[in-house]
């Protein structure tokens, strides 16, 4: 059975791993879709199908979005208009920082993806 002391050292760690998820996710998840569709140009360019490549831009947008959504969850969470709690600000900051950090990197897949949808694979 746990003690309190470790119900709220398990709960930090927890909200401290939400955080670094939040503000880390889209620029992991953006170089990871990159390498990724870097690794298929090849074959895309060889048999003239970019289905897989717009597939994977799709999905890794879908879960940059994902990190944005969790990043508003840590930013709700540390609302600093409840007068029961008080935040520290380095919860604030990192919720921020989060949401702007995954905003951008699914910006950035979603930028990365449109020129895969005008250029047809193969032409020059």
């Amino acid at each position: 059975m746990k003690t309190e002391k470790q119900k709220r050292e398990a709960a930090h760690w927890r909200e401290t791993f939400a955080l670094w998820s939040g503000i880390l996710g889209g620029p992991i998840l953006w170089s990871l879709q990159f390498g990724i569709n870097y690794a298929l140009a090849a074959h895309v360019s060889r048999t003239g199908k970019a289905s897989a490549v717009h597939l994977i831009s799709l999905c890794f947008f879908v879960l940059a979005l994902g990190f944005v959504f969790l990043s508003l969850q840590n930013i709700r969470r540390a609302d600093p208009n409840d007068p029961d709690e008080i935040v520290p600000p380095r919860i604030r900051f990192m919720g921020k920082l989060g949401l702007w950090t995954s905003l951008l990197f699914a910006l950035v897949i979603l930028a990365q993806a449109i020129p895969q949808f005008i250029i047809k694979p193969g032409s020059d």
